[in-house]
């Protein structure tokens, strides 16, 4: 991801990140009225709940601090918030813009949120975080 930003001028795009499992058998669309641009990514809604908010959340932001000292975005999350708008999985919709500082993000929330949750969907849950 990081040499194809430093290597291709568009700006103005949606990046698609997908599980390499993952097949499309006909076109991708969005759904009326989605759109992805920058600061607002788009993903299809998954069924992984809001079990992370049991996770040592603290501990996590202190493994993986923000810049300029901001508090644990997701820290006060309710159970409710994660079904309305961060129960997402792949395909995931972002702008070029964005791609780079949340995958950032979400690369360094892995490790925290993994010695947490050693399972397979460690990285998913530290996506929502991102």
């Amino acid at each position: 991801i990081v040499n194809f930003l430093e290597h291709d001028s568009r700006r103005d795009e949606t990046v698609i990140v997908n599980d390499p499992d993952f097949l499309f058998l006909t076109q991708f669309d969005f759904p009326d009225g989605v759109q992805v641009v920058p600061g607002r990514p788009a993903a299809a809604k998954y069924g992984l709940g809001a079990q992370f908010l049991d996770f040592d959340l603290v501990q996590i932001c202190q493994r993986s601090p923000l810049e300029g000292h901001q508090t644990c975005p997701f820290q006060n999350l309710t159970s409710s918030d994660v079904h309305k708008h961060y129960n997402v999985g792949a395909p995931y919709a972002i702008h070029i813009q964005d791609v780079l500082p949340l995958s950032s993000r979400w690369k360094s929330l892995v490790p925290p949120t993994y010695d947490q949750y050693p399972l397979l969907y460690a990285e998913m849950f530290a996506y929502v975080m991102a």
